[in-house]
């Protein structure tokens, strides 16, 4: 698992800073010539380290690589006591690998030991048989307190980096789960939908039935009696006003079921109406319940109801739009217009989220487009001052011409 950029970028800027300072106070410190080589050996082990700490950032294996780090370092900082600047340069490099890359708890434990051990460096000792001065007590102070102050700084931003990350986890699974949710309730209406429809369609054929059953039979039954009464007519009405007396009691009957039959009829007609426009009320009113989003619908010069086919495009049109704005925009306000202009339907949704300069289509998108194109329309997606748009254009006569299609096929 790699590091954000920045985060490993400091301790790596540290290290060149400290090659730089070394190598000026190589130019007026004398150093042994001995030291020359095993100098250029340990800033190589220490950046070979800072590769491998990257390349093992957020495994137990980036123990091994801070701890060599850690252990070239002291071995370097031992011979130039005294250039308390690249000291400082060398050790705050080391101690923020280990806030950033290692176990907090591990980190606290070890830190302070190092700072010690770094501070004890400062005394005076002897190289290569020659007396080294070592640091200042100021100088160890300033030392010491940096280096602690560094430990403090390198723990926060480790702390608040973890959150960060949790939060941007939990920020995603929260997505995921959202996705999942829409798509689920989506396909739930869709398969609602059908169900309707189905339902519908079913009772249609069961009262064409009846009715076929009904007033078929009763209309051959009157035609029957009334054949029955011309055919025994023979100048004389002896039986003649009982037969004209059965038929209006046969008519009278099957004009009651013809009237039953038709307000079961209406009924049916009152359920599919409730799947038109009006529709789009109730699913923006459940959405802002849901999602706490403002949104506001200016329908101008628009009808209640178009064809089932178009109604529906704009149903799932709309749904699909204000859910990508919640989802990807995080808008907080949402606003749309529906307008006819030029035999044609324009249907406007623009958001105020963070809007998207590069959309990549998902599934929802791709099968409103599709959607949209099947009846000559189009979809347009762009990116505004303030947020974001989805425009679609729905030829009116669409959903005529297609149903004229559909039932001269059928036919």
């Amino acid at each position: 698992m790699k590091r954000q950029f920045v985060p490993a970028l400091v301790p790596l800027l540290l290290l060149i800073s400290a090659v730089v300072s070394f190598m000026y106070s190589h130019d007026t410190h004398t150093y042994h010539e001995d030291f020359r080589a095993q100098a250029v050996f340990l800033f190589g082990v220490i950046f070979a380290g800072q590769l491998l700490v990257e390349y093992y950032h957020g495994q137990r294996r980036v123990l091994a690589p801070l701890s060599i780090q850690a252990i070239s370092s002291i071995i370097l900082g031992y011979p130039i006591t005294g250039e308390v600047g690249t000291e400082l340069l060398l050790y705050s490099a080391i101690l923020i690998n280990f806030t950033l890359a290692a176990p907090f708890a591990l980190t606290m434990l070890l830190m302070p030991v190092y700072v010690l051990i770094t501070l004890r460096n400062q005394s005076p000792v002897v190289l290569w048989g020659e007396p080294a001065p070592g640091a200042t007590p100021s100088e160890s102070v300033l030392l010491g307190a940096i280096q602690l102050s560094v430990i403090i700084l390198g723990a926060t931003i480790a702390w608040y980096h973890k959150e960060l990350s949790a939060k941007r986890r939990s920020l995603q699974q929260m997505e995921d789960t959202i996705t999942q949710l829409s798509s689920a309730n989506i396909g739930f209406q869709e398969y609602a939908d059908t169900i309707v429809e189905r339902s519908l369609d079913n009772e249609r054929k069961r009262i064409s039935r009846e009715l076929h059953d009904t007033v078929g039979y009763a209309l051959t039954n009157i035609r029957m009696l009334m054949e029955e009464a011309i055919g025994s007519y023979d100048g004389q009405s002896d039986n003649m006003f009982q037969l004209l007396t059965t038929t209006r009691d046969q008519a009278r009957e099957t004009l009651h079921e013809t009237r039953t039959t038709l307000r079961k009829l209406r009924q049916i007609s009152r359920v599919a109406d409730d799947s038109d426009l009006r529709a789009v009320s109730r699913i923006v009113a459940a959405f802002q319940r849901a999602t706490g989003i403002h949104v506001s619908i200016d329908r101008a010069n628009t009808r209640s109801t178009y064809t089932p086919e178009i109604d529906r495009i704009i149903y799932r049109f709309l749904q699909e739009s204000m859910t990508n704005a919640f989802r990807h925009g995080r808008a907080s306000r949402i606003q749309i217009y529906m307008f006819e202009i030029d035999d044609k339907l324009k249907v406007y949704v623009d958001d105020d989220g963070i809007g998207c300069p590069d959309v990549k289509e998902g599934i929802g998108l791709t099968g409103m487009r599709e959607r949209l194109e099947d009846i000559g329309g189009d979809l347009t997606l762009e990116g505004t001052a303030h947020g974001f748009q989805v425009r679609a254009i729905i030829p009116i006569d669409a959903g005529n011409r297609n149903e004229f299609e559909h039932t001269s096929r059928a036919g």
